[in-house]
């Protein structure tokens, strides 16, 4: 580990080793190949965020799905035009922007691994690996999500249960997408350039909050500890003001009411302006 940080490796590179190394090693001392694997010794370095959430208003979840749905014509350096994404995956695209913006799931360890056995009528069992252990959680399942699943999972031929609900991704996929599909849609709509996939994470965090939930339980939905919540989204839960309590599924309907007529929905006068609205995602919506 002294020798990676030499090298100028970033904690997070070398926390993936270290998790690496432990996976080997733990499968060596059950062969007895080795008398104890010394990884758990090893102290593990924290992981700054390097980066404040920016959790992003339904209003600008709808318009990024809007978008991705009916993508404006895009050209190379060289000025030709790129082929357009067949429905389905355009579909798929969509697909993924209201399960991270409507239950928060991390993307690529929870969002994508997502099999349509772990979506129930009212939940999501999302199952995260942490330490070697699968760690499941139950997440509400919203009903304008409910029913965004529900119309892919008919427009993807009823897939079986076991099956994943977006295909099979390997990592440069998820870049690719990030870099070609989300962020450009992103910026479309009036987001900053640096917008990424994991920003929606915040913006289910900030529904729980502005609908009266405490910390403990929007801890709970999102798979985090009570104090790691609070440092994150500290702000959202100071921003609150319990007499504008919002139903989530109120937010999100809106919103696409908004999106669908070409309107700006009363909770967030100021999104197309780029200023702060008030309500749910209040932070970094369009700065």
């Amino acid at each position: 580990m002294t020798r990676l940080r030499k090298e100028g490796v970033g904690d997070p590179t070398i926390i993936k080793t270290l998790t690496v190394f432990r996976s080997i090693l733990k499968r060596a001392e059950r062969d007895e190949e080795i008398a104890r694997n010394p990884i758990p010794l090893v102290a593990k370095p924290k992981q700054e965020r390097t980066r404040e959430p920016r959790p992003v208003s339904p209003y600008f979840v709808e318009l990024i799905r809007s978008r991705m749905l009916d993508p404006t014509q895009r050209r190379d350096k060289r000025g030709h035009r790129h082929a357009r994404r067949p429905e389905l995956d355009r579909h798929r695209d969509a697909m993924l922007v209201s399960l991270l913006a409507y239950s928060g799931p991390r993307p690529e360890s929870e969002a994508l691994p997502l099999r349509w056995w772990q979506v129930g009528e009212r939940t999501i069992n999302f199952r995260a690996t942490k330490g070697g252990r699968v760690k499941p959680r139950y997440t509400k399942l919203l009903a304008p999500l409910g029913r965004d699943l529900a119309e892919f999972r008919i427009r993807c031929g009823r897939p079986g249960e076991d099956e994943l609900v977006f295909g099979s991704w390997s990592g440069d996929d998820c870049d690719n997408w990030r870099e070609r599909i989300f962020q450009p849609a992103a910026r479309d709509v009036g987001l900053t350039a640096d917008t990424i996939p994991r920003d929606l994470r915040g913006s289910f965090a900030s529904l729980l909050i502005f609908e009266g939930h405490n910390v403990l339980e929007v801890a709970a939905q999102l798979g985090h500890k009570p104090s790691t919540c609070l440092d994150i989204y500290g702000r959202l839960f100071e921003e609150f003001d319990p007499a504008r309590r919002r139903p989530a599924v109120e937010v999100i309907e809106e919103a696409r009411r908004a999106v669908r007529d070409g309107a700006v929905p009363t909770e967030y006068p100021d999104g197309l302006r780029g200023e702060d609205p008030p309500g749910p995602a209040a932070a970094g919506n369009a700065h």
